[in-house]
């Protein structure tokens, strides 16, 4: 398997052809809504099949028929795709931050509306932990081959694991403050599509504003509370509030009357 690592370089020269492509294409933004709605399609698809097939390992633990060569190729696999989909992600919101705005917009797929930093969440608080748990019962599994190569991988998995954590709360944490905590997303020379979302830079009431803020954050917070599996390391807001300290940007709102001081006190 390879591990999950982006170099300086690398993510540099990611973000100069980004900003090439648009400056080249400047309506490249009206192509982002698909492009979300296809990554949020496959990712809702592979967690469910994750779970389904997970639920069924930990429900045999002890059997000979666990198939976990099998298991571990596809779960490596979800979690190479679920990298690079971020990075790349990730990288488009740097060069471009207004796009940042499109990404935390909710978009159709099959089973109905769908957001990028709830799906974040999701996959932190609920499919990590899972992958997390399944990786321990196949590497005990006696039908994983030689020692020497499943100590090899057992170290890669895990690392490839805490950096796709850090990179989806780095990612998530970037679409909150660009799109809730700032209006960097909202000033630029390209036209913006918001849709039916509102975020509070398109308002001016500072109690309307801190409603959109306050109800995000119980989003968020709900798919922890939806999700069965506990967070020695911290939840996904948890690991936002230790890395970028998001109480502290919502102070300095409170400060600036941007939000009513009464809502968080």
């Amino acid at each position: 398997m390879k591990v999950l690592f982006a170099s300086p370089l690398k993510c540099s020269i990611n973000i100069f052809q980004i900003m090439n492509a648009i400056n080249a294409q400047p309506w490249i933004h009206e192509d982002l809504t698909a492009v979300i709605s296809h990554f949020l399609s496959i990712v809702q698809t592979m967690y469910q099949r994750c779970r389904s097939s997970l639920e069924v390992l930990f429900s045999s633990v002890g059997c000979q028929d666990l198939g976990p060569t099998q298991l571990l190729t596809d779960y490596l696999e979800v979690m190479d795709f679920i990298n690079d989909a971020i990075v790349s992600m990730d990288a488009f919101v740097s060069a471009y931050n207004q796009s940042a705005v499109s990404f935390s917009s909710p978009v159709e797929i099959s089973h109905g509306n769908e957001e990028m930093l709830t799906t974040l969440a999701r996959l932190h608080d609920s499919l990590l932990p899972s992958l997390q748990q399944g990786f321990r019962i196949i590497f005990a599994s006696k039908d994983n081959g030689s020692s020497d190569v499943s100590n090899s991988m057992h170290c890669n998995v895990y690392l490839s694991l805490k950096m796709l954590s850090t990179r989806i709360v780095s990612f998530g944490w970037k679409l909150l403050y660009l799109c809730y905590l700032s209006d960097e997303a909202f000033n630029g020379s390209y036209p913006i599509h918001v849709g039916i979302k509102m975020f509070p830079s398109n308002v001016e009431d500072p109690i309307i504003r801190t409603d959109i803020l306050l109800q995000i954050i119980r989003d968020i917070n709900a798919v922890y509370l939806q999700s069965l599996e506990r967070h020695s390391k911290g939840t996904f807001l948890q690991r936002i509030e230790e890395n970028h300290k998001i109480m502290s940007k919502i102070q300095l709102l409170r400060n600036a009357g941007t939000v009513l001081c009464n809502y968080y006190s």
